[in-house]
């Protein structure tokens, strides 16, 4: 999933799992992984707000915002993002995974952030990211 994180932020919700590897992986368009969620590294589940901070990337947990386990701040106004859930060998778990792939969400906070960053266009992805390298 491509996200533009330019003028809201965004809330990813990463519902309550117990009996199954999870982990969200954030990255920017070069595919470096700024920010993992997940059960290795030990994250609550619940909401977190996603912002555009390029002087400060990581995460901050607990207690940042009403409502919210913590913030990411990410360094990057356009960015990735990939969900992982653990599925059995034998896929005997698959409904219980989709089950739960239904109930996670990327949604709009309810205030927004100020804008901090250009839209992401086709024009700025294709000439203003990728163009100095291809």
């Amino acid at each position: 999933m491509i996200i533009d994180n330019s003028h809201t932020g965004i809330v990813i919700n990463t519902i309550a799992i117990s009996d199954h590897f999870w982990v969200f992986i954030f990255y920017d368009v070069y595919g470096h992984n700024y920010v993992k969620l997940g059960v290795v590294e030990g994250s609550s589940t619940g909401k977190y707000r996603v912002n555009y901070q390029p002087s400060d990337p990581g995460t901050e947990a607990g207690g940042v915002l009403d409502g919210y386990k913590g913030r990411v701040h990410f360094p990057a106004a356009c960015w990735g993002l990939v969900a992982q859930l653990q599925l059995d060998s034998n896929g005997s778990n698959v409904d219980a995974i989709r089950q739960l792939q239904d109930k996670m969400a990327v949604t709009k906070p309810a205030v927004p952030n100020a804008p901090m960053a250009p839209s992401l266009t086709v024009n700025l992805l294709t000439e203003g990211i990728l163009g100095a390298i291809l």
